[in-house]
C-alpha cells in the first residue's frame, strides 16, 4: 500500500503530456520513448491519445492533445513542426505474386490488384496523390480493411497487395511471406515531424518532448 501511494505522489508531480500518433495505429514505440522521458524529463508523463489518430492537427490546436507526432508535408496555421525522421512509402505485396518480382513498382503494376488499404479517405501526400492519380491508374477494387496489423496479415496470406510507411510495416512482417518493393524507381519519401502549438511557451513540456523526440528517433 506504502509503495502504492508513493507512486501515486509521484505521478501527481509530474505534467502529462497528451501525444497523438497521425494516420497509424501501430505505436510500439511508444513504450521506449515513455521509458526515455522518463530518464530525460522526469518531471513529464508522455500520455498516448490513440482517440486523435484521425485528425491529430485539429486535435492539437482545439486542446485535445499537447504534441503530435504527424506525418506527410501538410502544414498549418498556428503550428510548429520538428523533422524527426525521414521514411517512405513502400508496397507491400505478398512473397510469390507477380509484383514481388519487381525491383520497384510504378502506379501501373497496381492495376487490376486488390489493394488493401488503411484508412476510409486517400490522405494528401501519400500514394493516391502522388503515384495513381497523377499516372490515371488505379486498382482493381480498393478494400478498407482497418489497422496495419490487419493489413499485413492479409498481405501475408494473398488477399492483396497495399502501401504502408517502411518504419510502421518493419514489427508487421510476418514469416517472410511479404516482399518490401520501393514506389517508383527513386522511391516515395515521407517524412515524420513532431508538432506542437505555436502558442506554447519555449520551456512548454509538449516542446520538451518534441525536442526529446527529435533527438531520440521513432524511426531509428
Amino acid at each position: 500500500a506504502e509503495a502504492a501511494a508513493m507512486g501515486r505522489r509521484g505521478s501527481e508531480r509530474q505534467a502529462a503530456v497528451r501525444i497523438a500518433q497521425g494516420l497509424y495505429s501501430a505505436t510500439s514505440w511508444f513504450p521506449d520513448f515513455a521509458a526515455l522521458a522518463a530518464r530525460k524529463a522526469a518531471d513529464l508523463r508522455p500520455v498516448l491519445a490513440s482517440a486523435a489518430s484521425e485528425d491529430p492537427l485539429r486535435a492539437l490546436l482545439n486542446g485535445a492533445v499537447d504534441l503530435a507526432l504527424v506525418p506527410g508535408e501538410a502544414e498549418a496555421a498556428g503550428v510548429d513542426r520538428r523533422l524527426v525522421f525521414e521514411d517512405e512509402l513502400v508496397a507491400l505485396p505478398p512473397r510469390g505474386h507477380a509484383l514481388a518480382a519487381k525491383p520497384h513498382l510504378e502506379a501501373a503494376d497496381f492495376a487490376g490488384e486488390t489493394f488493401l488499404a488503411y484508412g476510409f479517405q486517400p490522405l494528401p501526400g501519400f500514394e493516391y496523390e502522388r503515384l495513381m492519380r497523377p499516372a490515371g491508374a488505379y486498382p482493381g477494387e480498393v478494400i478498407r480493411v482497418g489497422p496495419p496489423e490487419v493489413v499485413a496479415g492479409l498481405v501475408a496470406r494473398g488477399f492483396g497487395i497495399s502501401v504502408l510507411s517502411r518504419w510502421v510495416r518493419r514489427p508487421l512482417l510476418r514469416e517472410g511471406r511479404i516482399a518490401v518493393r520501393r514506389l517508383t524507381e527513386s522511391g516515395l519519401p515521407l517524412n515524420w515531424y513532431a508538432a506542437v502549438r505555436g502558442r506554447d511557451a519555449p520551456d512548454a513540456g509538449s516542446r520538451r518532448l518534441a525536442e526529446l523526440l527529435a533527438g531520440w528517433s521513432a524511426g531509428g
